[in-house]
């Protein structure tokens, strides 16, 4: 489930989410060994509840995602709605609404 994001964003936050957003697949390889440590240090499996606060554009949901398994539930909350955007085309529901942009 992701939400819709801040509206309430500053100029500075808008752009730097926007600069994430066109380069996230150069920097999601590189944080990528960082979320999987942090992943495991959870002990998490399947059918557990996580939610990604700065889920940013997604990677970590999903590595979380492989965790959980379909059993689960992930949970992704950013202030930027650009970068929520790019989190929603990466990752797929399970579940019919858990994408919905109206959800909070």
């Amino acid at each position: 489930m992701l939400g819709q994001g801040s509206t309430n964003i500053t100029p500075q936050g808008l752009l730097h989410a926007k600069a994430w957003a066109e380069a996230y697949e150069l920097i999601d390889p590189q944080l990528s060994p960082l979320g999987l440590r942090a992943i495991e240090a959870l002990g998490l499996g399947s059918g557990d509840i996580v939610l990604d606060i700065g889920c940013g554009a997604g990677q970590t949901l999903l590595q979380l995602a492989e965790r959980v398994g379909t059993e689960g539930q992930m949970i992704g909350v950013d202030v930027a709605p650009l970068l929520l955007e790019i989190a929603r085309r990466r990752t797929k529901p399970t579940q019919p609404g858990e994408a919905d942009p109206g959800r909070r």
